[in-house]
């Protein structure tokens, strides 16, 4: 399942993702995040993707992990910064070897949060974004993972 919130005035996309996603479900954050991107490039502003992934979030298959590698390489914003949040070891660790084997362009940063405070605290000092904005799209997504656990 994902789940997605935007808020385009602070060129902020926030997003969940839990269990085993279908292609239909995939290509929903493809295109969310082009979206991003796009008005991006347009305000001349930098963008930030928060994606929360669940312990129980499945991998990617190689398909969507070439197709996600792809798409950030092809990333046109002036700065684009990426917090995935998750405890999960394994996902971490195939988000590690998705950098070695597609290392990101220059103005791409990711990197690993374990909380969604963590991360609006991380995107507040590298973007802009108020933390409270990014906690507040989180809240807003039908069953945020970080109050069911």
């Amino acid at each position: 399942m994902i789940q997605l919130a935007y808020d385009p005035s602070a060129h902020l996309l926030c997003a969940v993702a839990s269990g085993q996603r279908s292609s239909t479900e995939n290509e929903k954050l493809v295109a969310a995040i082009d979206e991003l991107d796009r008005d991006g490039v347009a305000y001349k502003h930098t963008v930030a993707l928060a994606l929360e992934l669940s312990p129980t979030s499945a991998p990617p298959d190689a398909y969507w992990r070439r197709r996600f590698a792809i798409q950030r390489q092809g990333m046109k914003a002036p700065r684009v910064f990426t917090s995935i949040i998750t405890t999960s070891k394994v996902l971490r660790g195939v988000l590690t070897a998705m950098n070695w084997i597609s290392p990101m362009p220059p103005h791409v940063k990711s990197v690993h949060h374990v909380t969604i405070d963590e991360a609006a605290a991380w995107l507040e000092i590298v973007q802009g974004a108020k933390g409270d904005r990014t906690r507040r799209l989180f809240a807003q997504m039908a069953v945020p993972l970080a109050k069911a656990k």
